[in-house]
């Protein structure tokens, strides 16, 4: 048997016997070839090509198109389902291919002209996974992501790794063994960080709490306390109290040893105040002042400009916490309700994420010391002063004055000053946030006081559809009350947008149309009490809902 590149077979009967010449496809014809057998020669001539020698195949798969189509191992590039021309007579072997299914092969016969039809049911090589899990926390997949909350989507057969994250919550990771065509489901409920907290006292039993909440004596191990600051505080009878916030860190124990005083704690407020408190030669602050002292008695001395006052303290289990004090009287209707705001630096603006537009964005703001009124300017106080009372809600002389405009409490400030000698004026806005919020001494309230706002302020939710008496509501760290609700509050700047840029001693634009009011009211919504939101009005405006505090420079 003799082979040739020549297209087709022929079948050459030659002297000698029976010869069979093949031609392979696809040919390259047009060429003369030579056969000799025994001597004896034949020539083949050239003949015609041979390219016209094909079939084709149409290819379908269920349950899905789109698999990849491979022909004697050969990428044709195509997917189902195609119909493909020009195959090669003969045998051929098709395999489809796809992500989600096992390879299939079939072999196919092609033959001259004729188109075959192959269908092939593919075999899925996955399993439907649903992963359920906490609100808001984050899927993986072999440490892809996949969603939040709750996934439901196609898995390779074989182990895969299913992890759930969560800020604050403990991660969860775990292995599912994927069958194809079987769907699973599973649930991953994640479980916050937790930490603990040992206080420790001496002496010990002690009384313990933490944001309020009572864990009884001392020594005391706390575990599961969720993560973040909590305000511990620490008391027994016959001792100083302590408060102190601690931190509790995720599985992590956090141990406080706490030494109790035996004495107790007390303030001592003067009129005016401001005055040097010194015991035993020691200068503790100025008036209103909170301090600890060892049972006993104690000389005191107050000092303000050329008053000086000196006392005996005599502290007892049993006795006074407040001892109050007057160095000398005045006609200054706001004598003694001036409340020193000591400077420094703060974050102005929607630090807690829960604010306004108008909040934003948070920026660094440097103030002075300055002297900030204690309570709202009240009806009796406008009338000693202008001789009148323009308020809506009349008939309480210790309620807000309201429906007085910006322009009117400028007067209002002239004759103040006038009548007493000093430099009183309004706040400015980036004075009044930072006394709210209560300065120095800030615990991050969203309200000024607290959290509760029942307890801090004067709202639509609480005030009987009218202002209250100033002072009746809890005061914020500073001893200032209702800096949230019972009136906004006039302040000296025009309106403007917040910018990023630190600022030092900010008074506002030069000009605009609105005047800032602060702080909410009775007739407002709850977040109009936050310590951050931002209001205004046209400066000519009366509100029986805005009033306004005084404050000055030192």
């Amino acid at each position: 048997m003799l082979r040739f590149r020549i297209g087709i077979a022929f079948l050459l009967l030659l002297s000698f016997g029976m010869v069979n010449v093949f031609a392979e496809n696809p040919a390259e014809t047009g060429k003369d070839i030579s056969v000799s057998c025994m001597e004896t020669s034949l020539t083949i001539g050239a003949g015609k090509r041979l390219d016209d020698q094909t079939g084709s195949i149409t290819i379908i798969s269920e349950p899905e198109a789109g698999m990849a189509i491979y022909i004697d191992n050969q990428n044709t590039g195509k997917t189902t389902p195609v119909t493909i021309d020009g195959i090669a007579v003969g045998q051929h072997v098709v395999k489809l291919m796809g992500e989600w299914y096992r390879p299939q092969e079939k072999r196919v016969e092609i033959i001259e002209g004729q188109n075959n039809d192959l269908l092939f049911t593919m075999v899925p090589n996955y399993g439907i996974l649903t992963v359920n899990t906490s609100a808001d926390a984050i899927i993986y997949i072999d440490g892809k992501v996949k969603g939040s909350t709750t996934w439901s989507g196609r898995v390779k057969e074989g182990v895969c790794i299913v992890k759930v994250e969560k800020e604050g919550y403990k991660t969860r990771q775990w292995e599912v063994s994927m069958v194809r065509g079987k769907d699973q489901a599973i649930d991953l409920i994640m479980s916050p960080k937790t930490g603990t907290l040992e206080v420790k006292t001496i002496p010990d039993q002690a009384m313990i709490s933490l944001d309020g909440k009572m864990y009884g004596m001392s020594p005391k191990i706390i575990p599961d306390l969720l993560l973040g600051t909590y305000n511990l505080t620490v008391e027994k009878p016959g001792h100083t109290s302590v408060y102190m916030r601690v931190e509790i860190e995720d599985s992590k124990t956090t141990t406080v040893e706490i030494p109790l005083v035996f004495g107790k704690e007390i303030t001592v407020t003067s009129v005016p105040d401001g005055a040097f408190v010194i015991v035993q030669g020691d200068t503790l602050g100025v008036t209103p002042l909170t301090f600890v002292l060892k049972f006993g008695n104690h000389e005191v001395m107050l000092v303000k400009n050329d008053e000086v006052l000196v006392e005996t303290i005599h502290v007892s289990p049993t006795g006074k916490k407040v001892f109050d004090y007057t160095l000398k009287q005045s006609n200054d209707p706001f004598y003694g309700q001036m409340v020193l705001v000591k400077g420094g630096t703060f974050q102005m603006g929607d630090v807690l994420g829960i604010g306004n537009r108008e909040e934003k964005p948070v920026h660094d703001v440097t103030l002075s010391d300055f002297y900030i009124g204690k309570y709202e300017v009240t009806q009796a106080q406008w009338q000693l002063v202008m001789g009148d009372n323009p308020s809506h809600y009349k008939g309480c002389d210790n309620c807000p004055v309201e429906r007085v405009s910006w322009d009117e409490v400028q007067v209002f400030i002239t004759k103040l000053n006038l009548l007493t000698g000093k430099k009183y004026r309004l706040p400015t806005e980036a004075e009044w946030e930072y006394a709210a919020r209560g300065a120095g001494l800030s615990q991050g309230f969203r309200y000024a006081g607290g959290n509760n706002i029942n307890f801090v302020s004067w709202y639509s939710g609480n005030s009987q559809g009218k202002t209250q008496p100033v002072g009746t509501m809890k005061p914020n760290e500073l001893g200032l009350y209702d800096m949230s609700g019972n009136v906004w509050e006039w302040c000296s700047d025009w309106f403007d947008d917040f910018t990023a840029t630190p600022k030092e001693n900010p008074e506002g634009p030069e000009e605009g149309d609105y005047k800032i009011v602060r702080g909410g009211s009775w007739y407002g919504y709850i977040g109009g009490s936050r310590v951050t939101c931002r209001g205004s009005d046209e400066p000519a405006n009366k509100r029986s809902y805005i009033g306004f505090r005084v404050a000055m420079s030192p």
